[in-house]
């Protein structure tokens, strides 16, 4: 079997560049480079920065971006897009069998109407015309 030999080349220094414009050595391990990115990441949305500006910066999107702050500990809204909640279903599915309509209990749990018509479908709930209400 033949060998291939193949010329050693030296392309000299690689660096690599944070969104803040700071140089990182090449060699420093990747999760390094994360927790230092996610630190100023953190920082910069302290000092007034939004989360889509970040995300730019960053390279990163904006659905990862916010998860990402609040997972180390910036100051976020606990309600909005991205954010888990857990309801009791079966107390959503009574209320809503007792009479209340999706949109009254969407309101009522601060949650969007869409979350509480899923949630009612896949508990296998029987859906009122829209507007209907038990009187």
């Amino acid at each position: 079997m033949a060998r291939l030999e193949v010329p050693a080349v030296d392309h000299g220094a690689v660096a690599l560049l944070h969104g803040d414009g700071e140089v990182v050595a090449p060699d420093t391990p990747p999760h390094v480079n994360r927790d230092e990115r996610n630190r100023r990441m953190v920082r910069d949305h302290s000092t007034g920065q939004t989360v889509t500006e970040i995300a730019r910066k960053y390279g990163l999107s904006v659905s990862w971006t916010g998860p990402l702050l609040r997972q180390h500990g910036a100051d976020m809204p606990t309600t909005g897009r991205g954010i888990r909640c857990e309801l009791d279903v079966g107390e959503v599915v009574r209320q809503y069998e007792s009479g209340q309509t999706v949109r009254e209990l969407a309101a009522l749990h601060g949650v969007a109407y869409g979350k509480i018509f899923g949630l009612l479908l896949d508990a296998g709930v029987t859906m009122r015309p829209r507007g209907f209400s038990v009187g």
